[in-house]
């Protein structure tokens, strides 16, 4: 009865440590926006981030949680998700390019100059014309519930969310609560 317990104890402080591990190695991994602020005194609005990093991992994490809590046996399920990077975002530009040429008809000099595409909306503000929103790379996933009574739910549920977020099996970690 005792054992029992301590292995019920040493899971629930692995999920913990796997869950704080992830955590501290998102840190780590480079990223972010400037979160929509205005660029010096040109009234030019940098609206770099269009999408909330954390709501959108949040989001996966309800429907995992959804998707878990349909598995017969597996109640409770907690999911954390860590991200590679912030969303990145293309913008429309303008490019020229101004070329000199010698006196014998070689270019000598070629500049190349891009210049973002801006739309003033109606307050005035403008901003920059967004092309394409490539969304976070999931990093890794861990997932803590009751009810993983064997190795085949285990694999259910590492099954379940390698599939739903197109993700290699052992980027999936998951401990029973139990």
């Amino acid at each position: 009865m005792v054992s029992k317990k301590n292995n019920k104890n040493l899971l629930i402080a692995l999920g913990l440590f796997a869950g704080g591990l992830l955590i501290i190695i998102s840190f780590f991994v480079p990223g972010g926006g400037n979160g929509g602020e205005k660029s010096g005194n040109t009234g030019i609005r940098s609206d770099l981030s269009r999408t909330d990093t954390s709501a959108y991992a949040a989001e996966h994490e309800r429907k995992l949680r959804e998707l878990l809590g349909r598995i017969d046996g597996v109640s409770e399920p907690f999911v954390m998700i860590t991200l590679e990077s912030s969303s990145e975002y293309i913008y429309a530009t303008k490019q020229s390019i101004k070329e000199s040429v010698s006196k014998n008809g070689e270019t000598s000099q070629r500049d190349v100059q891009r210049e973002l595409i801006l739309y003033e909306d109606e307050k005035k503000a403008k901003s920059p014309v967004l092309v394409k929103e490539i969304k976070p790379k999931i990093k890794g996933v861990a997932v803590v519930c009751r009810g993983i009574s064997g190795e085949d739910i285990r694999l259910k549920i590492i099954n379940l969310v390698s599939a739903a977020l197109n993700l290699p099996a052992d980027k999936v970690y998951v401990v029973s609560a139990d």
